[in-house]
Formats: structure tokens, sequence, C-alpha cells
């Protein structure tokens, strides 16, 4: 009995070690996941956001609403992050253009300030490294559960858990991402590795869908 009581002492420790068990998710899984998400016209949640810069050792905060709109078949989504903290930017995003939208303060010879707006069109656009991943991760938060099943292997890690690798690690610009979802099957959280090394986290409010 001793001996039965120490070997399965060594395969339990053998098993934390080893960390969480992960299990492929299918698409019909996933679709089940996420079938909050799938019919959906628009979306509309607050966020707050953490990115830690690696090689600095800082952290950068910020919050403000992400909406969706999933569009026609041919105009496709488009979303808006508008960022309130720490300071006001509003980003649009659809298959063509990205708008950038930069409030200026109030001079005293203006009672308010002006908005810088510029417009970028996305193949020019995702050159840039941080552009990049925005508008990977607003693609990706489209939440289409069979775009997803085609760029991603995905694996639940816990019961309403998920890791996603990209499949295409050579164009894609994170390691992986992890989701959480809440009780009630909406997104909680987003945890992404960067292939830099930098890492950000979103938590996410009550969304409210039309």
């Amino acid at each position: 009995m001793k001996f039965i009581n120490l070997v399965l002492g060594i395969c339990v420790a053998f098993l934390l070690a080893a960390g969480p068990i992960e299990k492929p998710v299918s698409l019909v899984q996933l679709k089940q996941a996420l079938n909050a998400y799938q019919k959906i016209s628009t979306l509309k949640v607050d966020f707050n956001q953490t990115k830690t810069l690696k090689e600095m050792g800082v952290s950068l905060q910020s919050s403000g609403t992400f909406t969706l709109s999933r569009g026609s078949a041919a105009s496709g989504p488009s979303v808006v992050w508008e960022v309130r903290k720490p300071s006001p930017l509003k980003v649009t995003l659809n298959s063509q253009e990205m708008v950038l939208e930069t409030p200026t303060q109030a001079t005293p010879s203006t009672e308010q300030g002006k908005t810088d707006i510029q417009h970028f069109r996305l193949s020019e656009a995702t050159q840039n490294n941080q552009t990049r991943n925005l508008a990977a991760l607003t693609a990706w938060l489209s939440l289409d559960a069979k775009v997803l099943d085609e760029t991603y292997h995905i694996y639940q890690t816990e019961p309403r858990g998920y890791q996603f690798l990209p499949k295409d690690s050579n164009t894609a610009p994170w390691k992986e991402l992890r989701l959480k979802l809440n009780s009630k099957n909406h997104v909680e959280s987003v945890s992404i590795l960067e292939n830099s090394g930098d890492q950000m986290t979103i938590l996410f409010g009550k969304p409210i869908f039309q």
C-alpha cells in the first residue's frame, strides 16, 4: 500500500509540474463557446488595458470603449477603439483604412481645442508594428469562430479559458493569445504575448449587443 501511495504521489507531482492539460478545441466547440458573438450586428464594451514593455520594465495603462460593427459581406467589419485615459484618442479601422483622431488642447484664442485627423491606407499602416498589432487584434476581436479556427491552433486550458497559437508564426504579430470567458460566456479578458516579449492584458466590462 505504501508503494502504491508513493507511485500515486509521484504521478500527482508530475502532473502538477507539467502544468494545465490543454485540450484541442474543434470549430463546433468554439462556436458554442462564442455563441453570443456569432450573430450580432454591433458590439460595444468598455475596456481597461495594461501593456508591459519587457526591455524597459514599464507598464502602461489605458481605458476606453471598444465598438465593433459587423457590416455587410461587401463592406466587412469596422471597429472603433476610443481611448479616454490617459489621453483621448480615437482609432477607427475598416477593410480599407485606419483613421486616427487626436484632440488638441484649447488655446487662449479658441474656446475649445481642435481634433487632428489622420487617414492611412491599411496596407501602408500595417507596416508599423504597433499598428499591425492593433489591426490583428481588431480582426481577432470580431470573434468570428470560423476565421479564428482557420488562423489559430486552439486549446482549452481551463473551464472557460482558451489558448490561441498562430498557425503561421512568420506573419503573426504575437506568439500566443489567451482568452477567458465569464459565467455568461462573455469575454472577460484577453492576454497577449507579443513576439517582442511585451505583454498586454485587456479586461472587458459588460458588453452591449445589437
